[in-house]
């Protein structure tokens, strides 16, 4: 393969046609995991808050022990509150990006559909006056 050579036309044409075929089931497919992985991120922190709330009613102490300054149950809402935040920022991000990648798939690549049409177009009209 040269890759100084310029592709004819109809090479040009070929390609986007192999890249048009998979373009919409490929976008559906970013879309669904996009919102899954969104889906799963929501029910994750709402699991762990469960939980962590759980284990906070558990651990609180009986009405005659002195509390200490540092309780279980703060530094569990706290590294909860962290935890979620670090994982709405990676996973929140990568859920959307894949949701908008897949919007884009989906309805984009507006040139290449009016070249096929253009060049589909034109081979017609050549055909028809032979």
């Amino acid at each position: 393969m040269n890759l100084l050579k310029k592709k004819s036309d109809r090479e040009v044409v070929e390609e986007l046609r192999r890249a048009q075929r998979w373009r919409r089931p490929a976008g559906v497919a970013f879309i669904v995991l996009g919102l899954v992985l969104l889906a799963l991120h929501v029910w994750g922190v709402e699991w762990t808050r469960r939980k962590v709330l759980q284990i906070a009613d558990l651990s609180e102490p009986q009405p005659g022990f002195l509390r200490d300054v540092c309780h279980n149950s703060a530094l569990l809402a706290y590294s909860q509150g962290f935890g979620t935040g670090l994982s709405l920022g990676l996973k929140g991000a990568l859920g959307a990006l894949l949701f908008f990648s897949g919007l884009r798939l989906c309805f984009g690549g507006r040139k290449a559909r009016l070249l096929l049409e253009h060049f589909d177009g034109r081979n017609r009209a050549l055909q028809g006056e032979s």
